[in-house]
């Protein structure tokens, strides 16, 4: 039970952070409210890494478990990444863009907390099916 209430409050905070970064990237923020905006990122992306790191722990088999949730790496990349990158290329907007859409991939493990969700999910195919999805969105 303590497990499940850690992984919604870590689904809640990132869902939080997916709106700041979506509001931030919609309007002119101050340098302030950005350095702001990422530290919260940072921090919610410490939480997600831990949970993942804890469940990779909790896998009798953790090459398999990271092979089989490879999308959640790609998604515990910190904004700040993006936020420099759009800065040095001067395309702010697009690379805060993809920042947001790989987020959004890190938060996956959320879905699967509710059993009905995730009972849906196997007549789709399970991980392949979900992986194949995730790459059609990203493209």
């Amino acid at each position: 039970m303590k497990r499940k209430r850690g992984d919604i409050l870590i689904g809640i905070l990132s869902l939080a952070d997916i709106v700041v970064l979506i509001a931030m990237a919609g309007s002119q923020t101050t340098g302030i409210e950005k350095i702001l905006i990422y530290i919260f990122d940072t921090v919610v992306v410490g939480f997600i890494a831990f949970s993942f790191c804890r469940r990779m722990k909790e896998s009798q088999q953790w090459k398999r478990y990271i092979f089989n949730n490879w999308y959640e790496i790609v998604g515990m990349i910190p904004i700040v990444v993006f936020a420099l990158a759009g800065e040095i290329s001067n395309n702010f907007d697009a690379f805060i863009t993809l920042g947001v859409m790989l987020r959004i991939l890190a938060i996956i493990y959320v879905i699967r907390l509710s059993r009905s969700i995730e009972d849906k999910s196997r007549i789709l195919g399970s991980h392949l099916v979900l992986q194949i999805f995730i790459l059609f969105f990203l493209a």
